[in-house]
């Protein structure tokens, strides 16, 4: 990096630290590799996860947790290259890599969090929950951005996203009652990040570890002084009066223990699809819902 940055060069003084950091880089980078591979292999239709696509056309839990890991692991490549300068040497950011790191931890926990329960209609009611939030959210979105267009514009994509909605609500209701679910269940019932890593982080011997992460780089992906003066360390440099200067730097120790958390969190949710995918089924019959969009 340009040496008029000194707050992102590394203290190298702690050679195991540094070792740590450099092999937990390594591993970030494998997870991405072994994602390339496993995506690729589709589960078959009497596997665990084939029948749950089955009783969730179209909104497929496989597709989703696909998605999730495709989103968790192409921020690991991210992670990789952003402490890394163009010859190799490593640098930290003050702040992009516990947001980078934040990002992963959610997509991993999701996809943990859906493929966790059991039995498949509870599966299939986590899978509800989260599309029936996101097309609340697309609605939303939509309003925002269509107050820019003029009337008639903002008319005409409000009623087209009304009749989007209407039709992947109707897919929503027809995967409901397949799997004998009531839609007060799902509908505006998306449990929140906290409660999504909270479920993941019972993946983990100490079940506080994920959460604890999570709050933490949720505080610097957010302007957050306190989490920031707690994380980070600031370096004097003059007092003048009332004026204190110095710099902010990276406590090296610190996103060691964050990546390190954050690998294990997508290593865990990659041996849980792969085993989804593996397990054969063994609830039956498997539902089939009648998807008005099909």
């Amino acid at each position: 990096m340009p040496n008029e940055y000194p707050q992102f060069i590394v203290d190298e003084s702690d050679s195991e630290v540094i070792a740590l950091l450099d092999q937990l880089l390594a591993d970030l980078a494998a997870v991405a590799q072994e994602y390339d591979v496993l995506h690729r292999d589709s589960p078959s239709d009497d596997s665990v996860l084939g029948a749950d696509n089955t009783a969730t056309y179209p909104f497929q839990i496989g597709h989703f947790v696909g998605y999730c890991m495709l989103q968790s692991v192409d921020t690991c490549r991210s992670i990789t290259r952003v402490v890394r300068d163009e010859n190799g040497k490593v640098t930290l950011p003050i702040m992009s890599v516990f947001t980078l790191a934040r990002s992963v931890v959610e997509c991993a926990a999701t996809a943990l969090w859906v493929l966790q329960p059991s039995d498949r209609r509870s599966r299939a009611l986590r899978r509800l929950q989260f599309a029936h939030s996101e097309l609340t959210y697309e609605t939303e979105l939509v309003k925002n951005m269509a107050v820019s267009f003029d009337k008639s514009e903002e008319q005409a994509a409000i009623r087209t996203d009304r009749k989007s909605r209407d039709a992947r609500n109707a897919d929503l209701r027809a995967i409901a009652d397949a799997n004998g679910i009531a839609y007060i269940e799902y509908e505006n019932k998306f449990p929140g990040w906290l409660a999504i890593v909270e479920a993941a982080g019972s993946e983990f011997e100490d079940e506080n570890l994920l959460p604890s992460i999570w709050r933490m780089c949720s505080g610097m992906s957010h302007p957050s002084l306190s989490r920031g003066l707690s994380l980070l360390k600031f370096n004097q440099m003059s007092v003048a009066g009332n004026t204190l200067r110095g710099t902010l730097s990276v406590n090296t120790t610190n996103v060691v223990g964050v990546l390190a958390i954050t690998h294990l969190s997508v290593r865990k949710a990659l041996t849980r699809w792969r085993a989804a995918k593996g397990l054969l089924n063994s609830e039956h019959p498997v539902p089939v819902p009648e998807a008005v969009s099909r």
